[in-house]
C-alpha cells in the first residue's frame, strides 16, 4: 500500500507564507513553507498519482 488516506491542505498566513500541511487520521505529518505556486502544483500532481493506485 503506497499511502493511506491521504489529505493535503494549503494554509496561507496572514504574511502570505504559504504552508503544505499533510494530515493522515487527522493528526499532522509534515508542516513546511511553500516557496512558489510551482510547488503547489507539484505537490497536487503527486497527490492524484497516489489517489490513483488507491482502492
Amino acid at each position: 500500500m503506497i499511502s493511506e488516506k491521504l489529505t493535503r491542505c494549503f494554509i496561507i498566513t496572514e504574511d502570505q507564507k504559504i504552508y503544505n500541511w499533510i494530515t493522515n487520521y487527522n493528526q499532522l505529518k509534515d508542516v513546511k513553507p511553500v516557496m512558489n505556486f510551482n510547488e503547489i502544483e507539484k505537490a497536487l500532481e503527486l497527490d492524484s498519482l497516489i489517489q490513483q493506485f488507491e482502492f
